[in-house]
């Protein structure tokens, strides 16, 4: 396992990814703090539900391919798969954003109250760079050509940071200013996805097959459930929030939710650098590499969760601003949730990769399902601190059923899936070049 884990550079790609989530999250960071401390909560809350009609409409509308061109890149021609995969972008980028003219429009005045409609149209046109976007980061993975694809998208996070200062400090255009520099970063990342993926297509190779597509599709149609109802959980109750109470609310919601997801930069590095690899893997060797990664987090983002939790007041408070101090009241009840999805981050990857998409649909399935009830259940009698609450109870349901599906699998214990041995100690100190392994 230790050779294995060097000659895949696993850990040197996982570093790697991590190192430049972080550096993006400290970029984020400068943009979030320049839109909430001009904006205020209710203008942040806006640009919250603006931004997220087109992120919905990428989330129904992706249909799986970047899951789909992962799992068949070990099966199919790379150029053939990178052509077809990218027609079917083009077709799904428009529909999508003609359905979402019809949806929006429809709840303009309920779950869109106090959005200015004119800003939702602008930011509907935009949707086909998001699937787009989506699409083409998939073939990078998997073309497994990570460094470059996390250089891509720091470049983004800069260029979104520059235009939002321009656009709101300069032009002063508050939260139309806001959504411009989105999108003007938006398209940005989708041409510079495009440069490195269509240099792997030659001339003779732009040819329509509609058996490849098919392929890509109906794989992609397997865990695009999963992709729905993962994907509305994360965000449901910010309409559902809007709803019951108000842009303002959603302000606060949105910084608790940003500071307690920070979290996730680690699993989530780590998971999209598993998938492809678990794809190349033996059956026997995914079921001892997979739950090794677990076992290293647990301590980790334990820790991390610690910290999140001591410090995250006074962060709130020196970043964002005392206008922003109630959402730290909701940070001890999202950890428990962010820290269990944590692992059902890796768990899910290795699944998909193994071809088992239909159980990251099954989990998200009942992620959506809980998240949905308990929003509606708790917000209006608790206010945001129900919606942080049904995050967590949503989330610990969910992974828990991804461990029970996992460990029958895998025939692995939930002990030996989360708690660290000794003989792991022994695979991280050859790894770091200390010691000796035990014989």
């Amino acid at each position: 396992m230790t050779k294995f884990l060097r000659s895949s550079k696993f850990v040197e790609y996982s570093a790697g990814t991590i190192v430049t989530q972080y550096a993006i999250l400290f970029v984020s960071l400068v943009s979030s703090i320049i839109t909430a401390r001009l904006l205020g909560p209710a203008g942040l809350g806006q640009l919250t539900l603006l931004l997220l009609i087109p992120w919905f409409a990428t989330v129904f509308g992706r249909m799986g391919v970047g899951h789909s061109v992962n799992y068949h890149f070990g099966k199919l021609s790379p150029a053939k798969i990178i052509v077809n995969s990218l027609i079917l972008s083009g077709v799904l980028g428009i529909l999508c954003m003609a359905a979402t003219f019809l949806v929006a429009y429809f709840f303009k005045g309920t779950l869109l109250k106090d959005v200015n409609w004119n800003l939702i149209i602008f930011s509907i046109f935009f949707i086909p760079f998001y699937i787009l976007s989506d699409h083409l980061a998939g073939l990078l993975q998997g073309l497994y050509k990570l460094h470059l694809r996390n250089i891509i998208y720091f470049f983004q996070a800069v260029i979104n940071l520059v235009m939002m200062a321009f656009f709101v400090i300069l032009m002063k255009w508050g939260v139309s200013g806001a959504v411009g520099a989105s999108m003007f970063s938006l398209v940005f990342l989708a041409f510079a996805l495009a440069v490195p993926v269509m240099k792997e297509i030659k001339g003779k190779e732009l040819k329509i097959d509609l058996n490849i597509m098919k392929q890509i599709f109906g794989y992609g149609l397997k865990s695009h459930v999963g992709n729905i109802t993962k994907d509305l959980s994360y965000r449901i109750n910010i309409p559902i929030i809007n709803y019951y109470l108000m842009p303002i609310s959603v302000g606060y919601y949105t910084i608790a939710v940003q500071l307690a997801e920070v979290i996730w930069k680690i699993p989530e590095s780590i998971s999209s650098v598993l998938l492809p690899k678990i794809v190349q893997m033996k059956k026997e060797q995914a079921y001892l590499f997979t739950p090794l990664i677990m076992r290293t987090l647990f301590v980790p983002l334990l820790a991390c969760c610690l910290a999140v939790l001591v410090f995250g007041q006074a962060l709130i408070v020196l970043i964002y601003g005392k206008e922003f101090l109630p959402s730290a009241s909701l940070i001890v009840f999202l950890l428990p949730g962010i820290l269990s999805l944590s692992f059902w981050k890796i768990i899910i990857s290795d699944l998909i990769a193994q071809g088992h998409a239909e159980k990251y649909s099954a989990t998200s399935v009942l992620s959506l399902a809980t998240m949905v009830i308990l929003n509606l259940l708790l917000i209006p009698v608790m206010g945001i601190q129900g919606a942080a609450i049904a995050l967590s109870l949503s989330y610990i349901a969910t992974t828990g059923l991804a461990l029970i599906f996992y460990a029958r699998l895998t025939k692995n214990s939930f002990k030996n899936l989360l708690l660290p041995t000794a003989a792991d100690v022994d695979i991280y100190k050859k790894l770091l070049g200390v010691g000796s392994p035990r014989t």
